[in-house]
């Protein structure tokens, strides 16, 4: 993350399901949960630090997935 994404980008990608990718929807819904948990009580950021972690986390499981 390199913190470039607005809350209206965020709200739409945990927003709309992605039917056609499990992996992905997945993903989304895992996001979701972390915002629900770690969302930031301020409008600089959207997530706690926690949370950032947390996506990155994600992220790096992601990347170390075999196609």
């Amino acid at each position: 993350m390199d913190g470039s994404a607005t809350n209206n980008d965020w709200e739409v990608f945990l927003g709309l399901p992605i039917r056609h990718n499990e992996v992905l929807e997945a993903v989304r819904l895992r996001c979701q949960a972390i915002n629900d948990d770690e969302r930031a009580d301020n409008s600089t950021f959207l997530l706690t630090e926690k949370g950032v972690e947390e996506v990155k986390k994600l992220l790096i499981d992601l990347l170390g997935m075999n196609p």
